[in-house]
């Protein structure tokens, strides 16, 4: 039975790779804090989940810390995301927003829960580690002027954290590991924009509305989340070089496509025509380049 109410819900989007979901589950029911709700999106995977999951965590499922919600068709991860915290912002006021293959760091959710800068206003973002220790982000920060995007701390030890904490106060966006957001934020935001992003560019343009209504990104140093360095997303490794061409230039789920770069642009750039045609000219050429194979 579902309590009427929990500390937080952990949305978590599901497409594929059932062993990561397991790891990423069990990290966080060896949680000390207790009281959250696990919302886990099946985005239409082509596996039975809820039975899968049954054979471990049938307690779970039984008192309602643990909840699947099938989508029924593949909405894709903006969709699934949106679908998980209209659900979970049902039980709680915050959210922390996990991906499938993600596992976390000895009571983040309680070091997160107890912050300082815990406030319905604040988004709080973790380090976000590969499986080797090495950062994968500390969110980024995105030019408004150019529209570049720079990802902070990519590629350093843990330890080194420390020398650029500086940038932490510039960060503007993260993505959608290791995240805590309050109800009040999806409110004021109006949610996830799956329509316009429903793969890429959803989480970027959620942060900078956040930010132009008023919410401040927090990065909390001693928060720690990892991911896979195998990418179990789709973007298009398995297609020949002319289908890989074409994905990136025009699938809504190639991060680097104009149908998710330009209304990016259009709505965050304060020059986007400018931005546009720059951005234009160097993804032509560089995925010429890696169609003919002379860049990888």
């Amino acid at each position: 039975m579902l309590k009427k109410f929990y500390d937080i819900s952990i949305i978590i989007p599901y497409f594929s790779q059932i062993n990561y979901l397991d790891e990423c589950l069990t990290s966080i029911i060896n949680h000390t804090h207790s009281n959250y709700i696990i919302i886990v999106v099946d985005d239409s995977s082509t596996q039975d989940l809820e039975n899968r999951l049954t054979e471990k965590y049938r307690y779970e499922l039984r008192v309602g810390k643990l909840v699947v919600i099938n989508t029924g068709k593949n909405y894709w991860w903006a969709k699934s995301l949106d679908l998980g915290l209209r659900a979970g912002f049902i039980f709680s006021q915050y959210a922390y927003l996990l991906n499938s293959d993600n596992y976390l760091q000895d009571n983040v959710i309680d070091r997160m829960l107890k912050s300082k800068d815990l406030n319905e206003r604040s988004i709080l973002g973790a380090i976000v580690c590969f499986e080797d220790g090495l950062i994968k982000h500390c969110g980024g920060i995105f030019d408004n002027n150019t529209g570049k995007q720079r990802l902070v701390c990519s590629n350093l030890q843990v330890e080194k954290v420390y020398l650029h904490k500086h940038e932490f106060t510039q960060v503007n966006i993260l993505g959608g590991q290791g995240v805590l957001i309050s109800k009040e934020l999806y409110n004021v935001t109006g949610g996830i924009d799956y329509d316009t992003f429903p793969q890429y560019g959803a989480d970027t343009d959620f942060y900078l509305r956040a930010s132009n209504d008023g919410f401040n990104i927090k990065i909390l140093s001693d928060c720690t989340v990892y991911d896979r360095r195998l990418n179990t997303g789709h973007r298009g490794e398995q297609l020949s070089r002319i289908q890989r061409l074409i994905f990136i230039l025009f699938s809504r789920r190639s991060h680097e496509a104009f149908r998710v770069k330009v209304p990016l642009f259009l709505r965050h750039v304060n020059s986007p025509i400018r931005s546009i045609l720059r951005y234009s000219v160097r993804l032509i050429i560089r995925t010429i380049l890696q169609a003919l194979g002379l860049r990888s």
